[in-house]
């Protein structure tokens, strides 16, 4: 839920709208304007009000409507909302990695993300089971937004130089 509303309402509004903002400039692309933004700062306060949401209501919702399955945990769902929560940040981000023409770092991000996350993955889940799973799923998009972060500074990104 959290992510389909996030994506919903943020991912398809902002997405065009960061590429019209980059359409043929010469501004190279910051790690402020894909960090700190309007957007980001909406899918926060969204991913926050459909988090607590969710928190406040699930139980109540499966009880009224008599669902026959077992509640879940709550420390693994506030792990997972929590997850999902940076992974609308994150879906902002590598889409405006995209939109902006640099698909070389989102690229590199992912590749990175996946080889550093892989051997993470084993050690939680071997050592912690599901909590180690919900964990590692937090780290990972944390990985690859550190990696995005780390590449927008050392490297010259571009901005979108496209005609739309």
């Amino acid at each position: 839920t959290l992510q389909t509303v996030s994506y919903a309402v943020i991912a398809v509004i902002a997405l065009p709208r960061i590429a019209k903002k980059f359409n043929n400039s010469s501004v190279q692309i910051s790690i402020k304007d894909l960090f700190i933004n309007k957007w980001i700062a909406s899918s926060i306060g969204l991913c926050t009000i459909t988090a607590l949401t969710i928190h406040m209501t699930l139980n109540y919702g499966l009880d009224f409507f008599n669902v026959q399955i077992s509640k879940p945990d709550g420390p693994i769902l506030s792990i997972l909302t929590l997850s999902f929560a940076l992974r609308a940040i994150g879906d902002l981000v590598w889409g405006a990695l995209i939109a902006t023409k640099n698909r070389k770092i989102s690229v590199i991000s992912s590749a990175a993300c996946v080889l550093i996350s892989l051997p993470i993955y084993y050690v939680l889940i071997e050592q912690y089971s599901l909590y180690g799973a919900a964990w590692g799923n937090v780290l990972s998009v944390a990985i690859q937004l550190s990696t995005i972060a780390v590449l927008l500074k050392y490297s010259t990104p571009r901005a979108q130089r496209c005609h739309a």
